[in-house]
């Protein structure tokens, strides 16, 4: 049973660990879009924009969250 716990315990750690790895990893990544001087736009498989820096909405005469989840 404190084999099974601990092995539980580890495993939930592993996840927290790479649950925050991730976090950061997605903050750097819009960091760095929203650095760019380009417009940017991220779509997903269907098409809906998960992504815009304001660069990108700029060139539309919007702000970034005026796209989020529309498809186009």
């Amino acid at each position: 049973r404190e084999a099974l716990l601990e092995r539980e315990r580890s495993a939930r750690n592993q996840a927290e660990t790479a649950l925050a790895e991730a976090e950061r990893a997605q903050g750097r990544i819009e960091r760095l879009l929203a650095s760019i001087t380009d417009g940017f736009i991220a779509l997903d498989h269907q098409w809906t924009i998960i992504y815009v820096n304001a660069q990108g909405a700029g060139l539309v005469g919007g702000i970034p969250t005026d796209y989020l989840g529309r498809n186009l």
